[in-house]
């Protein structure tokens, strides 16, 4: 089984989707496809994939064990693509309400001079 397979059944065996997967990560769900059917998958998607999922692969995938000792020691810890991917929707809703907040208070002062007026 190449690792594009092994990516898909991971998929499978988490319960989720492609697009669950992609929505999660980031990464667009066409180039998901696209991983699936490589069968020379680089180890960092694999990776990255698998953390979003919570799945450990070091003992499972050749050179993923390499990869996650080269990560540790470069940047002192894993990073955790789930929550980073959490917190960038929760920066983006806030940016958002933030926005409707600030119409809203535009439209209330709007509809107060208009009910002056009359």
């Amino acid at each position: 089984m190449h690792r594009g397979e092994y990516l898909k059944n991971l998929i499978k065996q988490n319960g989720e989707s492609v697009s669950s997967v992609a929505a999660g990560t980031g990464i667009g769900r066409t180039t998901v496809h696209r991983y699936i059917n490589d069968p020379d998958l680089r180890i960092d998607k694999l990776v990255a994939i698998s953390q979003f999922l919570g799945v450990d692969i070091s003992k499972e995938i050749n050179g993923a064990k390499e990869y996650y000792d080269r990560i540790e020691k470069e940047e002192g810890f894993n990073v955790d693509v789930k929550n980073i991917s959490l917190q960038q929707k929760y920066m983006g809703l806030m940016e958002k309400y933030t926005k409707l907040q600030s119409d809203y208070i535009q439209l209330q002062k709007e509809n107060s001079a208009l009910e002056r007026r009359n």
